[in-house]
């Protein structure tokens, strides 16, 4: 029967199979982070990325779990870092924060990343093209496991209200909303939310009155591994042509 291992907080790690055997490896990049005003825009999902390897028992593989890009109060939104199996054997890129121009964050790119079955993670939404009082743009989803991330449009919100974050396909995480303006600092709908793991991209912040809040935050990416052991025999680190 086939183990599952699963990777999903942010940090490297190693893998250490106990026997010769064939590893089905999926990796999710980390959502960059929403931006701020005065045009706030949601930040790009995590790309997806799966490779079949053989595997040696007892060998230590590599394995890096890539952050979702940190909320800001103030300044430049956060990129999310890039998830990979063995550095450069499986790597899926993470999404770009959401832009001071007001374009949402693109979502890492399958072109750029390393893996037999590639998807891209979703743009963040756009902020409006005014700096006027409207809401955030949500963030991007990230890829799922047969599908490119959700991607957020290029029209920004069209009143005070923020724009919802991106619904991913099957496999993916969730983009955050965008925070809604509004000058009531308690108002929940005020405050950005983060994307969800793995590697959904967080909403941008509003321009409210509770200048401490922060934009929302990417979800960090995620690495699994589906283990089957052989039959007998083994070998060294081999890419399969399959998915």
């Amino acid at each position: 029967m086939p183990t599952v291992t699963t990777y999903d907080t942010a940090g490297s790690y190693t893998y250490t199979p106990d026997v010769n055997g064939t590893a089905v490896v999926e990796c999710w990049g980390g959502g960059g982070s929403g931006s701020v005003p005065s045009r706030p825009a949601g930040g790009g999902g995590g790309a997806y990325s799966r490779s079949t390897i053989i595997v040696t028992g007892g060998v230590g593989y590599a394995v890096v779990v890539g952050a979702g890009g940190a909320g800001v109060v103030s300044g430049s939104s956060n990129a999310g870092g890039d998830s990979t199996f063995e550095t450069t054997t499986v790597v899926a890129k993470g999404g770009s924060g959401g832009g001071s121009n007001g374009a949402g964050g693109n979502g890492g790119a399958a072109a750029s990343g390393v893996g037999t079955i590639k998807y891209s993670g979703g743009k963040g939404r756009n902020s409006n093209a005014s700096s006027g009082n409207y809401g955030a743009g949500g963030g991007g989803s990230s890829a799922g496991i047969a599908a490119d991330g959700t991607t957020g449009g290029t029209n920004g919100p069209s009143s005070t209200v923020g724009t919802a974050g991106c619904i991913a396909p099957e496999g993916g995480g969730d983009g955050g909303r965008g925070a809604s303006y509004t000058a009531d600092t308690g108002d929940p709908l005020s405050f950005a939310d983060p994307g969800v793991q793995p590697g959904g991209g967080g909403g941008g912040k509003s321009a409210v009155s509770n200048g401490n809040s922060t934009s929302g935050a990417g979800a960090p990416g995620k690495v699994v591994i589906t283990f089957t052991a052989a039959a007998s025999g083994g070998g060294n680190l081999t890419i399969l042509g399959v998915g």
